[in-house]
């Protein structure tokens, strides 16, 4: 998970609904073992379960964290954060930038079956189907004829994605997209060979292929999940893993605790979050590390509807909330101050100054004249202003989304003088209100999905995209992000796609709020951990450095 960075995908924002998910083995249906912990394995918990096989059909924020443990695509981000070639062995790009070839390497399934490029075109066409119910469908709309095709206006078959021989993919851009390469580092990029998945989410027949790291060898549904390495893997040699124990428990609290007993190699995002208070402490004492990711959490106002329908309105409510207030509330190891929608960590190389200097007070006039003004183009006066509703998600355990909702609550009812009313959702009801446009104001996170800006610009260039939760649309942004794709220089596209950041403050569909960092606690057992800015994980440094038991307790203990 999504942009210099690929999105991780941390966030408990886009969770969904779980399905029920039985027990799967690479052969046959028994359950897992229970877990003996061995040196050579990693320990680790979801909070979140992935609600299904096939990542393509979620946005669940570990699914991307599973999809990367078992598969890979035709790029990487490496360590450096530069793209490199995984899958494919090389890559071609005709000189007007609109033709991409792909050149595979040599590489098998865990069954032993050649990955070709058919599995790729498959995957890939398959988002496209209009009756697919593909969550990041729009992620491979810079493709020739990709929308028109998932919008029913043409055959899958004039996509501009096909195949030369077993090991060449060519792709067809519709105009030229200087993040195309990146779009492939993504889990949504990735090819799967999936047997046959029931309405229930169980694989009814056949075995679930890997070509990453590691292949399942089993799955019980809400209690555990078990990756083994995968010996066909092409770089099986660097991975020490032999595997991976996912424990499936929903109560961070309880993570914790688990975690202080040595049961867990670590904690905190992606994986399972660490309890706020907990998170808090342990910052004080630099006992953890900010890991800045790419995640911002925003307040959406439904811009469909009044009173959002108006952008100064939507700018004063954006204006009235005390950022850096949040930050006193909250742990400033994981969250930093967002004035702009895409995170920090993502415009740190273009030399853009993204905090702005005007002051609290002046923030607080700006949101004044512009509801003021709002109010008179509406023919509203404060008496008759309407009770705004801020929805928020919630779940046992974890109480930030609370917390931050009443910040905002108080700072629009002591600044604008408006009466608001909060109300906390399950995250997929805060979803599919959203997704109704059924909503005044709401808060979401989003996590970039590849190592771009375009991750969390993208939702925006068309009003019927669904994470396009206000439903917000202006030519001025669109025609900056054009020109911007269309740009191979470096600095000459960050200076357009801030055109289309500065169109985006100015008209305040959504109201950033805070950038994300993932801290974690790590077990000292534990070597070579990375996590990128797209919270992605370089398996093949990962390794087990075993302690004796007592050692192994006190260690933890110290550093919580």
């Amino acid at each position: 998970m999504d942009v210099l960075v690929n999105i991780i995908y941390f966030f408990v924002l886009f969770a969904m609904a779980l399905c029920p998910i039985s027990c799967q083995k690479r052969k046959g249906n028994k359950p897992c073992s229970g877990p003996k912990k061995e040196n050579n394995w990693l320990y680790v918990n979801f909070s979140v379960e992935p609600p299904s096989f096939d990542f393509r059909k979620t946005s669940c924020r570990t699914t991307p964290v599973l999809a990367e443990m078992m598969y890979e695509g035709l790029m990487k981000v490496g360590r450096d954060g530069s793209l490199i070639p995984a899958q494919a062995d090389k890559v071609v790009i005709s000189p007007d930038g609109l033709h991409y070839t792909f050149y595979l390497r040599d590489t098998v399934w865990s069954n032993g079956t050649s990955v070709t490029a058919q599995d790729f075109a498959s995957a890939w066409l398959e988002n496209l189907n209009p009756n697919f119910p593909a969550v990041y469908a729009h992620l491979f709309y810079c493709i020739r004829n990709a929308r028109a095709a998932k919008e029913g206006r043409c055959p899958l078959t004039d996509v501009g994605i096909r195949t030369e021989g077993e090991k060449t993919l060519i792709v067809d851009l519709e105009v030229p997209t200087a993040y195309f390469l990146c779009l492939t580092t993504s889990a949504w990029f990735f090819p799967i060979r999936l047997p046959n998945e029931d309405a229930k989410g169980n694989l009814s027949s056949g075995e679930l292929l890997s070509n990453g790291p590691f292949m399942l060898e089993g799955w019980q549904h809400a209690k555990q999940i078990c990756v083994v390495k995968n010996p066909r893997y092409r770089c099986a040699q660097e991975i020490q893993l032999e595997g991976i124990r996912i424990s499936l428990i929903t109560d961070e609290n309880t993570a914790a605790e688990l975690f202080e007993h040595g049961d867990f190699d670590l904690l905190g995002l992606p994986f399972s979050p660490l309890p706020f208070e907990l998170a808090k402490k342990l910052a004080d004492k630099n006992k953890i590390s900010p890991n800045p990711i790419g995640g911002v959490t925003v307040c959406c106002f439904n811009s469909t509807r009044a009173p959002f329908d108006n952008p100064k309105i939507r700018r004063a409510f954006s204006m009235a909330i005390d950022r850096r207030q949040l930050m006193d509330v909250f742990c400033p190891s994981a969250y930093a101050p967002a004035f702009t929608l895409v995170p920090s960590v993502f415009l740190q190389a273009t030399g853009i100054e993204t905090i702005p200097s005007r002051t609290r007070a002046e923030e607080i006039e700006r949101a004044r004249r512009d509801f003021e003004e709002g109010l008179s183009e509406k023919g509203l006066d404060p008496n008759t202003f309407p009770k705004v509703q801020l929805n928020y998600h919630q779940y046992k355990g974890h109480t930030l989304f609370q917390k931050v909702a009443e910040v905002i609550q108080q700072d629009w009812q002591d600044i604008l003088g408006v009466k608001v009313e909060l109300r906390g959702f399950e995250v997929h009801s805060v979803i599919k209100h959203m997704l109704a446009k059924e909503f005044d104001s709401s808060l979401i996170t989003w996590s970039a999905n590849y190592q771009d800006p375009m991750s969390f610009l993208d939702k925006f260039l068309s009003p019927s995209n669904p994470k396009n939760y206000p439903g917000w649309f202006h030519p001025n942004f669109n025609e900056a992000i054009m020109k911007a794709n269309a740009l191979l220089d470096i600095k000459k596209r960050a200076e357009c796609l801030w055109q289309a950041e500065k169109v985006f403050q100015e008209e305040a569909p959504c109201a950033p709020l805070f950038h994300w960092s993932y801290p974690l606690v790590i077990n000292p057992r534990l070597k070579g951990m990375h996590l990128s800015p797209a919270a992605s994980i370089d398996y093949t440094a990962l390794q087990i450095v075993p302690h004796g038991k007592n050692e192994h307790r006190k260690i933890v203990k110290r550093s919580l």
